[in-house]
């Protein structure tokens, strides 16, 4: 599994509001492999400035929000 090939799954998963759910994509994952490679991929996009993390309340479910979206 390539990290720039995981990114661009992570990209189709997002809504159309360009939110995607940390907890949803983690369920479409098999290996854990997928996990650790997906985990990274979603680090270096937000760290590029792609995605940034919002999480509404302690414990609850992380979204990512897809900033390629924002004009």
């Amino acid at each position: 599994i390539k990290l720039e090939k995981q990114k661009e799954v992570i990209f189709n998963y997002f809504d159309g509001e360009g939110k995607l759910s940390f907890n949803n994509l983690l369920s479409t994952l098999k290996t854990r492999l997928e996990v650790i490679v997906t985990f990274l991929a979603i680090l270096d996009l937000v760290k590029e400035g792609s995605c940034v993390l919002f999480q509404a309340d302690v414990f609850s479910d992380i979204q990512l929000i897809n900033r390629r979206l924002k004009s």
